[in-house]
């Protein structure tokens, strides 16, 4: 995979695996002790194309370890399948957890693959019913298939984006139950909306995911904390060095490393109160 290769463009992953898990991890591996918090999520979890993810700044202001359980082009289904993933983040104090997008899960119209999230497996016959127009056999990615979608008819493609915000709310629901710790929801919002394709946009990223969504996941031991990462994205102004030319266009979509700091930061305060709450249950 491209982002086990990264040692030769300056960027040390040293991806290793956990337990009996299928997913790639970004590393140094660690031991995971009794106390522990992991950091859930997908690509910008991982921390792709920077040094210094947020899960490791994060670590270094709540002064206790962050097991960065990051995975490339994640969504929902991959956490979700991964039993090692559950097990260990059932076994955390806590679970840092980004939102994923909405169009990388399996669903009543298509399928994805079961831990490259992005990726289309087939498309079901209600999605031929929906749109018997188009030849699905071409697409791989979700986005693809969506862009086309709306560019399509619109009407038809919102009863595939209102399935996709269902299916959404009931897996990361699920989720947080199968993790059963504390969780703090992670809403990392950009400030550029997601690719664009022939003057279409399916909007910005988490794509489908807004704020009548999130709210759908408050719960007891849940915090919710939105990130508007406004600038930021693509490598900083040193960093450039440590993208080759064949990703210099795909870092620009993804936070850079003053964005992660930036999200260390922001969200170290409501993981200490989520901590110090949950020790004090435990107390009592």
């Amino acid at each position: 995979m491209a982002y086990e290769r990264r040692a030769a463009d300056g960027v040390q992953y040293y991806p290793c695996r956990y337990g009996n898990s299928r997913l790639v991890f970004r590393g140094p591996k660690r031991r995971l002790g009794k106390n522990y918090v992991v950091a859930l999520g997908g690509t910008e979890t991982f921390g792709k194309f920077v040094e210094h993810p947020f899960a490791e700044c994060l670590e270094e202001r709540v002064g206790c370890p962050v097991v960065n359980l990051g995975v490339v082009n994640a969504g929902v289904d991959t956490l979700l399948g991964d039993r090692a993933l559950l097990e260990i983040a059932a076994a955390a104090d806590a679970a840092v957890v980004q939102l994923p997008s909405a169009d990388h899960l399996s669903n009543r119209y298509y399928r994805v693959h079961p831990r490259r999230n992005d990726r289309v497996l087939e498309v079901t016959p209600l999605m031929r019913e929906t749109f018997p127009e188009i030849d699905f056999a071409e697409y791989v990615f979700t986005r693809h298939m969506l862009f086309d979608l709306l560019a399509t008819d619109a009407k038809r493609f919102a009863i595939i984006r209102a399935e996709l915000r269902d299916t959404w709310v009931r897996r990361m629901q699920l989720l947080c139950k199968r993790v059963s710790v504390p969780v703090l929801l992670f809403w990392l919002r950009t400030g550029r909306v997601a690719e664009e394709f022939r003057g279409l946009s399916l909007g910005r990223r988490p794509l489908f995911v807004d704020r009548e969504l999130v709210d759908r996941l408050a719960g007891p031991g849940r915090k919710i904390v939105r990130v508007d990462v406004l600038d930021g994205l693509g490598p900083d102004a040193g960093d450039e060095c440590l993208v080759d030319d064949l990703d210099a266009a795909a870092a620009t979509n993804f936070p850079g490393a003053s964005a992660h700091r930036q999200i260390a930061r922001m969200l170290a305060p409501e993981l200490l109160q989520l901590l110090r709450a949950e020790h004090q249950s435990e107390g009592r």
